[in-house]
């Protein structure tokens, strides 16, 4: 009975610390990214929202011609914080110049994990308000291959009906927490 009591609780400790062992494997297999992304709107005649979006190109290789926010990654050795990388990512996709804009603030930080790839994404949104809206302020050429092929101003649900599927969870959150703001 002695015996048996040891064995099993050998086998319990045993067990618990492989659990243990495979946490810690599956935090490390999981890739983190952080991605700066920009909420730029404007006002309609009527007051309503209207938000810059850009159609993606080949370049993104997954779900081309969808529409999207602009948007890309933290580069620790280009920016020093949150806010000059989505002042860096607007010049860089859709060429407009953070000067035509009111900054109104960063909304709290989303967490997506992709299960399909074990990608933990952590998006930074800002929004900034473009009085002026006129569509000729853009240039899509700032890189040597563009990020967008063809900007719009679209209301929001428009935007859920045209992005690429995987983004319309991030979208779907993003339309919650712009609502109070907007």
């Amino acid at each position: 009975l002695f015996f048996i009591f040891y064995f099993l609780f050998f086998i319990f400790y045993f067990l618990f610390f492989l659990c243990l062992l495979c946490k810690q494997k599956m935090s490390q297999f999981i890739k983190e990214r952080i991605t700066i992304g920009i909420i730029i709107f404007t006002k309609n005649e009527n007051q309503l929202p209207l938000f810059l979006v850009g159609r993606r190109t080949q370049r993104k290789r997954k779900e081309t011609g969808t529409w999207q926010l602009p948007q890309g990654g933290f580069e620790i050795e280009k920016d020093k914080d949150l806010f000059t990388a989505a002042i860096r990512e607007m010049k860089e996709e859709i060429g407009l110049d953070s000067n035509l804009l009111q900054f109104i603030c960063k909304l709290d930080a989303i967490e997506i994990i992709d299960q399909n790839n074990h990608k933990k994404n952590t998006f930074h949104f800002f929004i900034f308000y473009w009085q002026n809206s006129n569509l000729l302020e853009c240039k899509l050429d700032n890189e040597q291959e563009p990020e967008f092929d063809k900007i719009e101003l679209i209301d929001f649900n428009s935007l859920l009906l045209k992005c690429a599927t995987f983004k319309i969870e991030l979208y779907q959150k993003l339309s919650i927490l712009i609502q109070p703001i907007i």
